[in-house]
């Protein structure tokens, strides 16, 4: 097949997968596991999908997840880290049992290996194996591996999902809760200023329970500060948690819904990146926004988590503050915070292709080990390194890695069904190849792979005490299967998965 042929049956395939994927039995879905399938199913036809495609969509993928997962490296709190060792011995545990299997059902050791290695999807571990044992005997292993240990995560977590689905809401209940108790959700509201014994005193001796972001009055917007005293029929925008909000209103008059139109002179909204030195571990009040800039911070969101922005706060590194300002200082603001999250998107893919490249290179790179043999990391591992440490770092001088959700979800979106397509059609000619010779026993492995893979987690998850949807993360994380990982955490935004996936 020519390379337009193989294009167009690999966007095939991802439109047919993707409508499959949306099929539900039971309340299980194959989701982009039906892609997998029928990239098998085309290879079965006689149809070969772009392997070129396949290379690309993978690379994409691993980067996107390694930016997502990349700053929770840097806050490891202490029950990822205990998830993180505990992993760690797991994995061994996870190891001698599959390679115990395969050697049960009679497999060559070449073959166990290469198992092993699709059980991970690791290129870094075929290429290791293919250095000491028969290439051929691996190959067979790690094609069968590959797409039937996927297909089974895939259908263990969803399974899992739904008998346990009580319970996590039951644990997200309580998460929430929590962050609710460590930080209000923050919303905005607009209010009146009717009030008699408030018109004529200053913000500062009202003390506001709520963020005074701007003041509209006589028909132009007004920068708040601490000596502004307000007037009778002035509009206020704030920001605060909803207690916070209605106290306010109450004290100041009523709440409006009639926003006024937009004039010159009304503060513009920007979303910055906290990673300016001259930023980081400041306190908001020490940066004399409004004095400088005629500025105010209306939220602060820190892993996931919504801050009140009040005196006293601190500012770390990655902090997301929303600033509400004249679009004359954004230039400042901009270099005072760091980064403007709004022009990260104008060249996500630039970014996202250096970093590629980077760990492509990072891949190639050989590594000597003992007795003269050399491995090569690979080009998915490669990557996936690259991001991660990129991501974490958030910027090196004038260069940015980090990205916006939105980006990364949509790169995810479009690398992991090129992947998974190219990855069914590649294994289908190897598949049927092995089975006349060693049959049925090549399952063996890999289903004892993915049962020891979730007893491990079940058994993890008890002795930390982890919640459900933390010990189903633990087990899509363990096996390293992003496929399922992104499936948990598309169902759930909470920080949950994303710190166990970066600890493990």
């Amino acid at each position: 097949m020519d390379r337009t042929t193989e294009l167009i049956a690999t966007l095939a395939v991802i439109a047919a997968g993707a409508i499959l994927g949306r099929a539900s039995w039971r309340g299980v879905r194959l989701d982009v596991t039906a892609v997998l399938l029928l990239g098998a199913g085309a290879a079965q036809l006689g149809i070969t999908l772009s392997p070129t495609l396949g290379l690309f969509g993978l690379l994409l993928f691993l980067y996107a997840i390694g930016v997502q997962a990349g700053p929770a490296l840097r806050r490891l709190g202490g029950d990822e880290r205990r998830a993180a060792l505990a992993a760690a011995g797991a994995l061994v545990v996870l190891s001698a049992v599959t390679l115990a299997a395969a050697h049960a059902a009679g497999l060559p050791t070449g073959v166990g290996l290469g198992v092993l290695a699709g059980l991970f999807t690791s290129g870094a571990s075929l290429a290791l194996a293919e250095a000491g044992w028969p290439a051929s005997e691996v190959s067979v292993g790690f094609a069968l591996a590959a797409p039937v240990a996927s297909l089974l995560v895939m259908l263990a977590v969803q399974g899992w999902h739904r008998a346990a689905e009580p319970r996590i809401a039951d644990e997200l209940a309580r998460w929430n809760e929590e962050m609710s108790r460590r930080a209000p959700r923050i919303e905005t509201a607009l209010a009146q200023v009717t009030r008699a014994e408030v018109a004529g005193r200053t913000l500062r001796e009202l003390r506001l329970p709520a963020e005074v972001a701007a003041i509209f009055r006589e028909g132009r917007w007004l920068a708040p500060r601490g000596a502004t005293a307000l007037s009778a029929g002035d509009i206020l925008r704030l920001a605060g948690s909803r207690e916070a909000l209605d106290r306010t209103i109450a004290m100041v008059g009523r709440r409006t819904h009639e926003r006024p139109h937009r004039l010159a002179g009304e503060p513009v909204v920007r979303l910055f990146f906290v990673s300016s030195p001259r930023a980081v571990g400041r306190r908001i009040e020490a940066l004399r926004l409004r004095e400088r800039f005629d500025a105010t911070i209306t939220r602060v969101r820190r892993s996931g988590i919504e801050l009140m922005p009040r005196a006293g706060l601190r500012l770390l590194w990655g902090d997301r503050v929303q600033v509400s300002a004249p679009e004359s200082a954004m230039d400042e603001l901009r270099r005072l915070f760091g980064d403007d999250a709004h022009n990260l998107e104008r060249f996500a893919f630039p970014r996202a292709a250096l970093v590629i490249v980077a760990g492509g290179l990072l891949g190639l790179a050989p590594v000597p080990l003992a007795g003269g043999a050399v491995v090569r990391l690979g080009p998915a591992t490669g990557v996936l390194a690259a991001s991660l440490l990129t991501a974490a770092l958030h910027r090196t001088g004038p260069l940015i890695w980090s990205q916006t959700h939105r980006t990364t979800a949509l790169l995810a979106q479009i690398g992991l069904p090129l992947f998974l397509a190219e990855v069914g059609n590649r294994a289908w000619g190897g598949l049927v190849q092995a089975l006349p010779t060693w049959g049925l026993p090549l399952l063996v492995p890999a289903a004892a792979g993915v049962g020891a893979g979730i007893a491990l987690a079940a058994l993890v998850g008890r002795a930390l005490r982890l919640g459900p949807l933390a010990t189903l993360s633990l087990f899509a994380s363990l096996l390293l299967n992003t496929p399922a990982f992104q499936l948990i955490q598309q169902r759930h935004r909470e920080k949950i998965p994303s710190a166990i996936y970066a600890a493990v």
